[in-house]
């Protein structure tokens, strides 16, 4: 992370500062990873429901297991998320205790960790049985896959005007006026078509 400010025409009312910084971030190993182990071939769960006509009883407690594998994946080439931000402001003392600042700031993410679901069904009007056959995966729910493939982006202009206190009063406004956009902080209803 590096910053630097700059009085500008030779006096101390008006100030230039610029900074950059690139921040790492580990993959979520606990909620994400440690699907892994809860998964197929690891442990398997299943469910055995009674019923009037087949009961679970001591000589036959397993009664028709009933429900899917689970299964979860990660990307090998996972990496780590990174953030690069980078700001510059003018800020100007209009009068004693008065300053305005104005500045940009931007922000971009790369390999941001997401989830996909590999089973996920191609849109249809199917439902129940027919649409679980017509998954890629069909004995298996939803398979989540871990990569780090997300990307982001920020830019703000920002204004701020503040009267620092005296006699009596003091005030501090701001604007900020930004356009964020990225690609995991929902799911997607349809990975088929993310672009």
């Amino acid at each position: 992370r590096l910053g630097a400010a700059y009085q500008l025409f030779g006096n101390q009312k008006t100030v230039l500062r610029v900074g950059a910084g690139e921040y790492y971030n580990s993959p979520v190993a606990v909620n994400g990873f440690l699907n892994l182990e809860y998964a197929y071939p690891v442990r398997q769960l299943q469910q055995f429901t009674s019923s009037a006509s087949n009961p679970l009883s001591l000589p036959n407690p397993f009664v028709g297991p009933v429900g899917l594998y689970a299964a979860a994946g990660v990307d090998t080439s996972i990496r780590p998320g990174i953030l690069t931000e980078w700001s510059v402001s003018v800020q100007r003392e209009l009068a004693a205790n008065l300053v305005l600042e104005v500045g940009y700031m931007g922000t971009r993410g790369q390999h941001i960790q997401n989830t996909i679901n590999l089973n996920q069904p191609k849109p249809s009007s199917l439902t129940g049985a027919a649409l679980q056959a017509s998954l890629p995966f069909p004995a298996f729910t939803t398979i989540p896959w871990y990569e780090s493939q997300g990307i982001s982006s920020y830019n703000a202009l920002q204004v701020r005007f503040e009267k620092k206190y005296s006699a009596g009063l003091s005030f501090l406004t701001t604007y900020n006026y930004s356009k964020s956009l990225d690609d995991v902080s929902s799911t997607a209803m349809n990975q088929y078509n993310l672009l």
